[in-house]
């Protein structure tokens, strides 16, 4: 799963990554927690765009798809169109949550140590997402090879290139393919300190490693 993230970039920085005008609200953030607001990128209408080419804008929305009282911030992509709280946004309400890195924790006997995990190649990256009304969550896949000792589940993460693919109007076929874990090749993961587990610290200082 992913239960943190991070979203290191200025406005001016995600204006030139993702060609979107930044979000009111918008600034650099270190751990991003359930429930908080975060930006995400779509197309304005609910649906995809069957005849008109509408642009991609984006908007703060809160981390977590609300279910009985409860946030639900990451959707299995195995399973999420048999799911009715996900089916009809994965097929009409796709999203993509930029980020620059996210958190694990590895569970060694009894005890949890957090891990930052990010792209080696740097390269501009966002979360697979769905949305309804004023929330999103994270799709999920398993974990990419060697990775699999950290945790089990890893973001489902989409580079450039396939942006406007998974926003756009494309036959399911090519969606799923999509969810995937990302080549292990171009991962990179250590282990943090443990104030990152903590909600209320958002700072540079949580991507500092301990080794």
């Amino acid at each position: 799963m992913c239960g943190r993230f991070v979203f290191n970039m200025g406005c001016e920085r995600f204006e030139a990554a993702y060609a979107v005008q930044a979000p009111l609200g918008l600034e650099p953030r270190f751990n991003i927690a359930p429930t908080q607001r975060a930006a995400i990128i779509r197309f304005e209408q609910g649906t995809m765009y069957p005849l008109v080419q509408h642009q991609p804008s984006a908007t703060m929305l809160e981390w977590g798809i609300q279910s009985h009282g409860k946030p639900i911030i990451n959707a299995r992509s195995e399973t999420i169109l048999e799911k009715p709280l996900f089916r009809d946004s994965m097929l009409e309400r796709r999203c993509l949550v930029p980020a620059t890195g996210w958190y694990e924790w590895r569970s060694v006997d009894g005890q949890k140590y957090p891990y930052h995990l990010s792209l080696e190649s740097k390269q501009d990256m966002a979360f697979a997402g769905i949305w309804r009304g004023e929330e999103f969550s994270l799709l999920t896949t398993r974990a990419a090879e060697g990775y699999e000792h950290i945790h089990d589940r890893m973001p489902v993460i989409l580079t450039r290139e396939r942006w406007k693919v998974w926003l756009a109007d494309t036959p399911l076929s090519e969606i799923t393919a999509m969810l995937k874990p990302h080549d292990s090749r171009d991962l990179d993961a250590y282990i943090v300190g443990p104030r990152v587990g903590s909600v209320k610290n958002d700072d540079a200082d949580l991507l500092e490693g301990l080794l």
